[in-house]
C-alpha cells in the first residue's frame, strides 16, 4: 500500500511547517513518523492477507481507516493528474484553432485585430 511519502510541506497536508529550514527538529520527527506509518502499514498488510495471523481490533481498525485515506489520496492524486491532462489537451486545441485561424487572415486583417507581428 503506498502510505504517504513524508511531504508535508504543502498546505494540503495535515501537518503544515511554516519554515521547514527553522523547524528542523519538526521536520524530523514528522519523517521519522511517517517511517514507521509505513512500515506499520507494511505489516499490517502482511498479516491481513495471512491466513494464519489475525490483527488485534484496535491495529485493525487503525489498519482500515489508514487504507481508507491511501485510497482516497490516490483517488485524490489521479484526478488531479487527469484534470491536468485534460487542461493541457484543451490548450494545445486551442493553440492548434488559433495558429488555423491566423493562417486564414491577411496581413491587413492581422494588423487590423493588432496581431501582426513586428518587423
Amino acid at each position: 500500500m503506498p502510505c504517504n511519502g513524508g511531504n508535508y510541506f504543502g498546505r494540503e497536508r495535515v501537518c503544515y511547517i511554516e519554515n521547514p529550514d527553522t523547524d528542523k527538529a519538526l521536520v524530523e520527527a514528522i519523517a521519522h513518523i511517517d517511517l514507521l506509518t509505513r512500515r506499520l502499514c507494511k505489516v499490517c498488510s502482511i498479516i491481513y492477507e495471512s491466513e494464519e495471523l489475525k490483527l488485534p481490533t484496535e491495529l485493525d481498525e487503525w489498519y482500515y481507516e489508514h487504507r481508507l485515506e491511501d485510497e482516497a489520496r490516490i483517488e485524490e492524486a489521479k484526478q488531479r493528474k487527469e484534470s491536468q491532462l485534460a487542461e493541457e489537451r484543451r490548450k494545445a486545441y486551442l493553440e492548434s484553432v488559433r495558429e488555423r485561424i491566423l493562417e486564414q487572415l491577411s496581413d491587413d486583417e492581422k494588423e487590423a485585430l493588432n496581431l501582426k507581428e513586428k518587423e
